[in-house]
């Protein structure tokens, strides 16, 4: 059965702390950054890891390790609020790089994304909205965020 995945640990304060979120099948765990960084650095288009990254999230399908989610603060932490009014740094997270590997069935991406959320909504109860950006020299025009019910709000052109 779907659900979160709590540590070993003994807990200090009367409950065990979130891991993940998943099953036997698919599950997103937390991983160690350096682990989490080799697989970006070795894996991802853009080769490069971004240091404001704090949750490292490994995907494992059938017990295999595929995929890492990398969240973390915005390339501008304060704007945060200039995007949605009101918003302080600890409301708001940036789905900063993400990998799954070719052997991932059909819709991991988006089964990913959803258990990632699932996580973030049982770690961090401060989080009230979460930004991504598609890089459309890769195609597809942020498919799988929009299979995520996330909305599209504009483009802009930069070197990568």
């Amino acid at each position: 059965m779907k659900g979160y995945i709590y540590s070993d640990q003994i807990p200090m304060f009367g409950h065990k702390d979130v891991i993940g979120y998943g099953d036997k099948e698919f599950k997103v765990k937390e991983i160690d950054r350096d682990l989490a960084n080799k697989t970006i650095i070795k894996n991802h288009y853009s080769k490069k890891v971004y240091n404001g990254t704090y949750i490292n999230l490994g995907v494992f399908i059938k017990g295999e390790f595929l995929g890492v989610l990398q969240y973390g603060y915005a390339m501008n932490p304060a704007s945060g609020g200039s995007l949605v009014t009101g918003t302080k740094m600890n409301q708001y997270l940036e789905l900063n790089r993400m990998w799954l590997d070719d052997k991932a069935k059909r819709n991991s991406e988006s089964m990913a994304i959803s258990y990632s959320i699932k996580y973030i909504k049982g770690k961090l109860k401060t989080i009230k909205w979460i930004q991504s950006f598609a890089d459309e020299r890769c195609g597809g025009l942020g498919i799988v965020y929009q299979a995520c019910s996330f909305r599209f709000y504009g483009e802009h052109t930069s070197s990568f």
